[in-house]
């Protein structure tokens, strides 16, 4: 059999392993091999029959892949930091050393509420309050990061420290990995539930436009479906049949498995896109 092409329409080289699937009629996939590794809170971690979330969802698709989720219940950017980034010199949840794609999700935790003014500065929540965290920088690490030091020096106008330490410190220990950060839905908790009361959610959206800038900063592509979500949450009815039922009621925060489904394919979508 020959083949005239040089490469796929992806752009990825055929190489020899590459023919040989096709002589054997064997499909041959751009994760094939590939070692994907998800970060996140409870929206990755997962909840009842959606456990695993877009991870496991992905899994299935891809067998071939490795699919590698770190969500954890109740994270947020400064656990994240401590469990998973190598700067924080024994991350009690370490990630592979080989790394082809990492998908971050933008933690919601903390961001719940609505944001607090002080010093005429929105967003003085969990997330912002990072000298309580950390005490000092990494002065080896970070030295020649002068909006680090911005960040970390108080000017709670700008962005969170500790989503900068992450996406950052992951990007230098890994910079062989395709990155992407991802909103991926808006929660019926994330919308108002009367006419005239502040969303929840607004905490998250004030924050978010700083978790796209420090993406950008480091080199990560971005997925926005918190903005256009394809969980129909400004309607608690059309939302309901997507969500995760603790004991007799949905929590209006976390998907079952067929809100997953749901969401799943614009962020595989994403991914094929690095």
């Amino acid at each position: 059999m020959a083949y005239d092409a040089t490469t796929w329409s992806d752009g990825d080289i055929i190489t020899a392993d590459k023919l040989n699937h096709l002589e054997q009629g064997v499909a041959v996939t751009p994760l094939d091999g590939k070692t994907l590794v998800f970060l996140g809170d409870s929206w990755c971690a997962g909840s009842g029959d959606g456990a695993g979330a877009w991870a496991t969802l992905i899994q299935q698709r891809y067998p071939k892949s490795t699919c590698v989720n770190k969500g954890h219940y109740g994270s947020d950017w400064a656990q994240a930091a401590t469990r998973h980034a190598p700067h924080s010199g024994d991350p009690t949840d370490p990630l592979p050393d080989t790394i082809d794609y990492l998908i971050v999700e933008a933690y919601t935790n903390g961001l719940y509420t609505p944001p607090v003014e002080q010093d005429g500065k929105s967003g003085v929540i969990d997330q912002f309050n990072r000298l309580k965290r950390f005490g000092t920088p990494n002065a080896t690490y970070w030295t020649d990061d002068a909006s680090w030091q911005k960040a970390y020096t108080g000017d709670t106008g700008t962005f969170a420290a500790e989503t900068d330490w992450v996406l950052g410190s992951l990007a230098r220990a890994h910079p062989e990995a395709r990155k992407l950060v991802i909103a991926p839905y808006r929660a019926p908790s994330q919308y108002p539930t009367s006419v005239g009361e502040q969303a929840t959610g607004e905490a998250f959206a004030t924050f978010l436009p700083s978790v796209w800038t420090l993406a950008e900063k480091y080199g990560y592509a971005t997925y926005n479906g918190f903005d256009h979500s394809p969980i129909p949450g400004w309607d608690f009815t059309l939302a309901t049949p997507y969500m995760w039922v603790n004991n007799t009621k949905t929590d209006a925060t976390h998907l079952n498995a067929k809100g997953n489904e749901k969401i799943t394919p614009a962020i595989l979508d994403a991914i094929l896109a690095l």
